[in-house]
């Protein structure tokens, strides 16, 4: 069989702002790519929406997307998905358009005595959601089980997986669908995600796991199977990892046992970069701001306005702190050209950096020592006292205003 693994949609994405359409529009592509590809089922591996309670606008939007999927598919497919609710039992859902599994994600996550936004699809008939259960697709004698693990909280995660205990099904090559951090993919540069889960968490004999949430796709070989991250379509937490992938989703040929990265045709730049400064003026660090935007705007190849993120860090001159920078005169002038988030991080003036000062002022305060002394002898010489004169133990005597002690060592001298 052809199986589409996507992730992460998203929907509702900054559903007020410049990005409004996104989500549903790379939403599209990968439904429309999956009908062309004559794919047998799509599975979707969470977080279709951005909130677990999506407002009205979202949730019709998301109903027009995945309806115009199931009509462009109709009749073009004649497929059963068994959902068990043990091995004994079973619903039968049959589809004569494009069939898609799919579980929730943190993002939809609601208790169990409250539906979320997938089971709403799944009243409407376009889509089959599952969840802490096996779901079977047979195709001419080929048997493919789902085990279906939701998005559960990051800290309950290895508990649950351990209570549901999940095995693969006989006879059958079987696939674990997540939606969970894990430990070796922690921590990320700016991540704040924790994760109690671990690769050798995962339970035995499962040809392939399938796992959501994670943002960037990546296809790992482990010692007896496959783990697969289909990575979001779009991009919304704009980390560095993000800007090193190109969104997209994997299809699976399960009878060759391979696998295929497609990317979508139509999708944002983003560019990451970190600006490491030292000692550098405000003005200064506009133009390096200003510049590695204008690199960014240079090497964009999309019609759609690029995401810049760029994280300074470093210091500002000697009488500059963090309130004498702003970002808000290049957020202006950019404002239509690209999708900016800027931030700062300005450290204080480190204890070597304090040394370095105070060793600084001591040389200064040394050459006005040695230039007052200087210029005492002279003025002595001038008045003719004697050469064998001590002009240094007389400068620390007046140094350490003491006149009388000083007075006496010029008359002794006398």
């Amino acid at each position: 069989m052809k199986i589409v693994f996507a992730s992460d949609f998203h929907l509702g994405f900054d559903f007020k702002g410049l990005r409004s359409k996104e989500s549903f529009e790379n939403a599209l592509q990968v439904l429309e790519k999956s009908i062309q590809l004559n794919a047998d089922l799509v599975v979707l591996t969470g977080d279709l929406f951005d909130e677990s309670l999506p407002n009205q606008e979202v949730m019709v939007e998301a109903i027009k997307l995945f309806s115009k999927a199931k009509h462009d598919s109709l009749n073009k497919f004649d497929a059963k998905i068994k959902v068990f609710s043990d091995v004994e039992k079973f619903n039968v859902i049959n589809f004569n358009s494009l069939p898609i599994l799919a579980i929730h994600g943190t993002h939809e996550y609601r208790g169990k005595n409250f539906k979320n936004a997938l089971q709403v699809l799944e009243a409407a008939k376009l889509l089959c959601y599952q969840h802490a259960g096996p779901a079977l697709i047979e195709k001419n004698n080929e048997k493919i089980c789902f085990y279906c693990f939701g998005g559960v909280p990051e800290k309950k995660a290895k508990d649950v997986l351990t209570y549901l205990q999940p095995k693969p099904l006989p006879n059958s090559k079987n696939v674990l669908l997540m939606h969970q951090s894990f430990k070796e993919f922690l921590p990320f540069d700016d991540d704040e995600m924790v994760a109690s889960l671990s690769l050798s968490d995962l339970p035995a004999n499962f040809d392939l796991t399938v796992n959501g949430h994670l943002h960037w796709n990546k296809k790992l070989d482990l010692e007896k199977s496959i783990f697969l991250l289909p990575g979001s379509t779009i991009i919304t937490q704009m980390k560095k990892l993000e800007s090193e992938c190109k969104k997209g989703f994997f299809v699976w040929d399960s009878i060759e046992n391979s696998f295929s990265f497609v990317e979508l045709d139509n999708q944002r730049r983003f560019f990451y970069h970190k600006l490491n400064v030292n000692h550098i003026t405000p003005a200064d660090l506009l133009n390096e701001v200003r510049k590695t935007i204008s690199e960014c705007l240079a090497k964009n190849s999309s019609q759609l306005i690029p995401l810049i993120r760029i994280k300074v860090n470093g210091s500002l001159a000697s009488g500059f702190n963090s309130t004498d920078f702003s970002f808000s005169e290049i957020e202006k002038e950019f404002s239509n050209k690209a999708v900016l988030s800027l931030s700062k991080n300005f450290e204080s003036v480190s204890l070597k950096d304090r040394i370095e000062i105070l060793r600084e002022k001591h040389k200064n305060f040394s050459s006005i020592k040695e230039l007052g002394m200087q210029l005492l002898e002279k003025n002595l010489n001038e008045a003719k006292f004697d050469s064998a004169f001590d002009f240094e133990q007389f400068f620390q005597l007046l140094e350490a205003s003491e006149p009388e002690k000083a007075l006496e060592l010029i008359l002794q001298k006398k």
